[in-house]
């Protein structure tokens, strides 16, 4: 167990706060990279921050983080402007674009480290973790330049917010105005930038892209607007840091940058599974209430259709079972869903009755049934031996508003286009 005295005044607090900071600007900027599909950008940037960082030591041969930040600051973005002008130049496809870039720039980077290798120096700096992140090598001496970029990225969020909304979702058309939205996209690539150069030493350049991508991906399945993923997208990142470094601090062999990232990870998976509506669950749920109202709007179509027949809403014997062309099983299955659902009620020797609320449920689906029969056959030409199956489609999605357009189209009709009564409208 940690002691929090030792924890708050010792190196674990840097390393807390550190990884924490760099989760929570990866989550905001990431949370825009995410709304203009741009996540894959993030990923270039961190590729691109390698050379710069080779560069940076082979220059001053330091290894403090404010030196190697701004090689990779430059280079990435250096790296931003060549998927710009590609952008503008180059027939490629965006993805190509991003791939070129990706390529040369972390091909570069890799040609660097390894003739520092050569000379014995990338492995005593430790340029090497640059690739796959060291979040327990974050100091108290790399605070403040953290919290200075981690700052003004939340600050500049904070003051171009309505124009970042805007182009995330039609950015389009927001350049044909005459607005000056270019400091906004300068700007958000610098954030952008920022973020990655400083969150490369804990996650590494291979796996930073999911602190931008991952917790605005799980916030999104919960909420439905902007500043509510801005907010799930916090809180998803400091709960993956949380238990990235809960884990490492207890597991000592586990790299702690890559259990931050597979912690989101399982929180897009728990909020795929568990989102109140667009999870997995929720999906089978609604299949399922909407198959279980068609199976009873079906039942009670059945059950009129019966009525209809005998001539009475009491009756002996399997009435269902000529309607039901699944045989008598299916009928008595029927007949046991409606009982249940309190349609109709047992009187004693194999005497039924429908009741009140049955004979309302059912006048009502076969009603809509009819009066879309009608539609179809009058407006559409649909022949009448034809219009059946296309009504069985549509019946259980009719609302009530829908009905009464029906009803003042078709003038108030009496019968379908067989010459059935069409049921009146039930109250109460």
């Amino acid at each position: 167990m940690i002691e929090w005295e030792l924890f708050l005044q010792g190196p674990l607090f840097a390393v807390f706060l550190g990884n924490a900071l760099i989760a929570v600007g990866g989550a905001v900027v990431g949370t825009f990279a995410v709304l203009r599909r741009e996540g894959m950008l993030a990923d270039v940037l961190a590729h691109a921050v390698v050379p710069g960082i080779g560069f940076a030591y082979l220059l001053s041969a330091q290894k403090e983080l404010p030196v190697l930040a701004l090689g990779a600051f430059l280079t990435a973005l250096a790296a931003a402007g060549a998927v710009e002008v590609l952008r503008r130049m180059a027939r490629l496809s965006e993805d190509s674009r991003l791939g070129v870039v990706l390529a040369a720039s972390f091909g570069l980077g890799i040609v660097l480290l390894t003739l520092l290798q050569s000379r014995q120096e990338a492995d005593q700096v430790g340029l090497w973790r640059f690739l796959f992140g060291q979040a327990a090598a974050v100091r108290v001496e790399d605070l403040p330049l953290i919290v200075a970029v981690t700052a003004l990225s939340l600050l500049f969020v904070a003051i171009a917010f309505k124009e970042l909304v805007a182009m995330a979702f039609d950015a389009e058309f927001l350049r044909t105005l005459p607005l000056p939205l270019q400091w906004v996209e300068v700007g958000y690539r610098v954030a952008v930038v920022a973020i990655t150069v400083v969150g490369v030493q804990s996650v590494g350049a291979l796996l930073i892209v999911g602190l931008f991508v991952l917790p605005p991906m799980a916030a999104r399945l919960w909420v439905r607007r902007v500043p509510g993923m801005l907010v799930g997208s916090i809180a998803v990142a400091l709960g993956a840091v949380v238990v990235g470094l809960g884990l490492s601090w207890n597991l000592p062999y586990v790299a702690t940058g890559p259990v931050i990232v597979t912690a989101a990870a399982g929180m897009v998976l728990l909020s795929h599974l568990f989102a109140p509506h667009h999870g997995v669950l929720a999906r089978v749920w609604g299949y399922g209430m909407r198959w279980l109202r068609r199976w009873d709007e079906h039942a009670h179509k059945l059950l009129y259709y019966g009525i209809e027949r005998s001539g009475g809403e009491c009756w002996e014997g399997p009435i269902l079972r000529p309607e039901y062309r699944g045989g008598r099983a299916g009928a008595v299955l029927v007949l046991v869903w409606l009982w249940l659902r309190g349609s109709i009620r047992w009187e004693g020797r194999r005497r039924w009755r429908v009741t009140r609320l049955g004979h309302k449920r059912a006048c009502q689906i076969v009603r809509r049934h009819r009066l879309w029969e009608l539609y179809l056959e009058r407006f559409f030409g649909v022949p009448a031996d034809r219009v059946h199956l296309e009504a069985e489609l549509v019946e259980h999605v009719l609302s009530p508003e829908i009905e009464e357009r029906l009803q003042e189209l078709l003038q108030r009709p009496e019968h379908d286009p067989h010459g059935r009564p069409i049921p009146p409208r039930q109250n109460g």
